[in-house]
């Protein structure tokens, strides 16, 4: 549309620069929401990963050390809170790894807390990342703070 196709009655009563103003804020809104995907997409904390044999090596830890409290499911022990299923996850729903990590490797076992070493405490992790359904991948389930800090359990 030109110009000239426009009515002088729009163009003298503003209306031009609120046409010309809603134009831009529609162009705008399109970009923005297109950053805001890449944003959302690119931006997103990483999801924690851990490998099988992680799990596996974790597995064997738990068996010596945690089973006696959280039960061989890990859901069904007679002192220590369940570590899968509904309330598990519940517990730790959008909650960064690290919190998880620093539970676990401060307080347990816990009549000897703070003697997990980071690999132990990864690997322990991992297996109960498996145990509530997170599909193992290619690289290990890192055993430092930060890299948890920025991995969020989306369940």
């Amino acid at each position: 549309m030109s110009i000239a196709a426009i009515p002088r009655r729009m163009l003298s009563s503003g209306c031009l620069s609120l046409l010309f103003t809603s134009i831009v804020c529609v162009s705008a809104c399109g970009d923005a929401s297109r950053l805001k995907e890449a944003v959302n997409t690119e931006g997103q904390p990483p999801e924690p990963g851990y490998t099988s044999e992680q799990a596996d090596r974790g597995r064997i830890l738990y068996r010596q050390g945690c089973a006696e409290c959280h039960g061989t499911t890990l859901a069904n022990g007679p002192f220590g809170a369940p570590l899968k299923g509904a309330y598990f996850r519940d517990r730790w729903r959008s909650r960064p790894m690290a919190a998880l990590y620093t539970v676990t490797r401060s307080t347990m076992p816990p009549e000897n807390p703070n003697t997990l070493s980071a690999e132990e405490t990864g690997d322990l992790l991992a297996l109960i990342l498996r145990e509530n359904g997170l599909a193992p991948g290619a690289t290990e389930l890192p055993a430092a703070i930060e890299p948890l800090g920025r991995m969020i359990l989306h369940w």
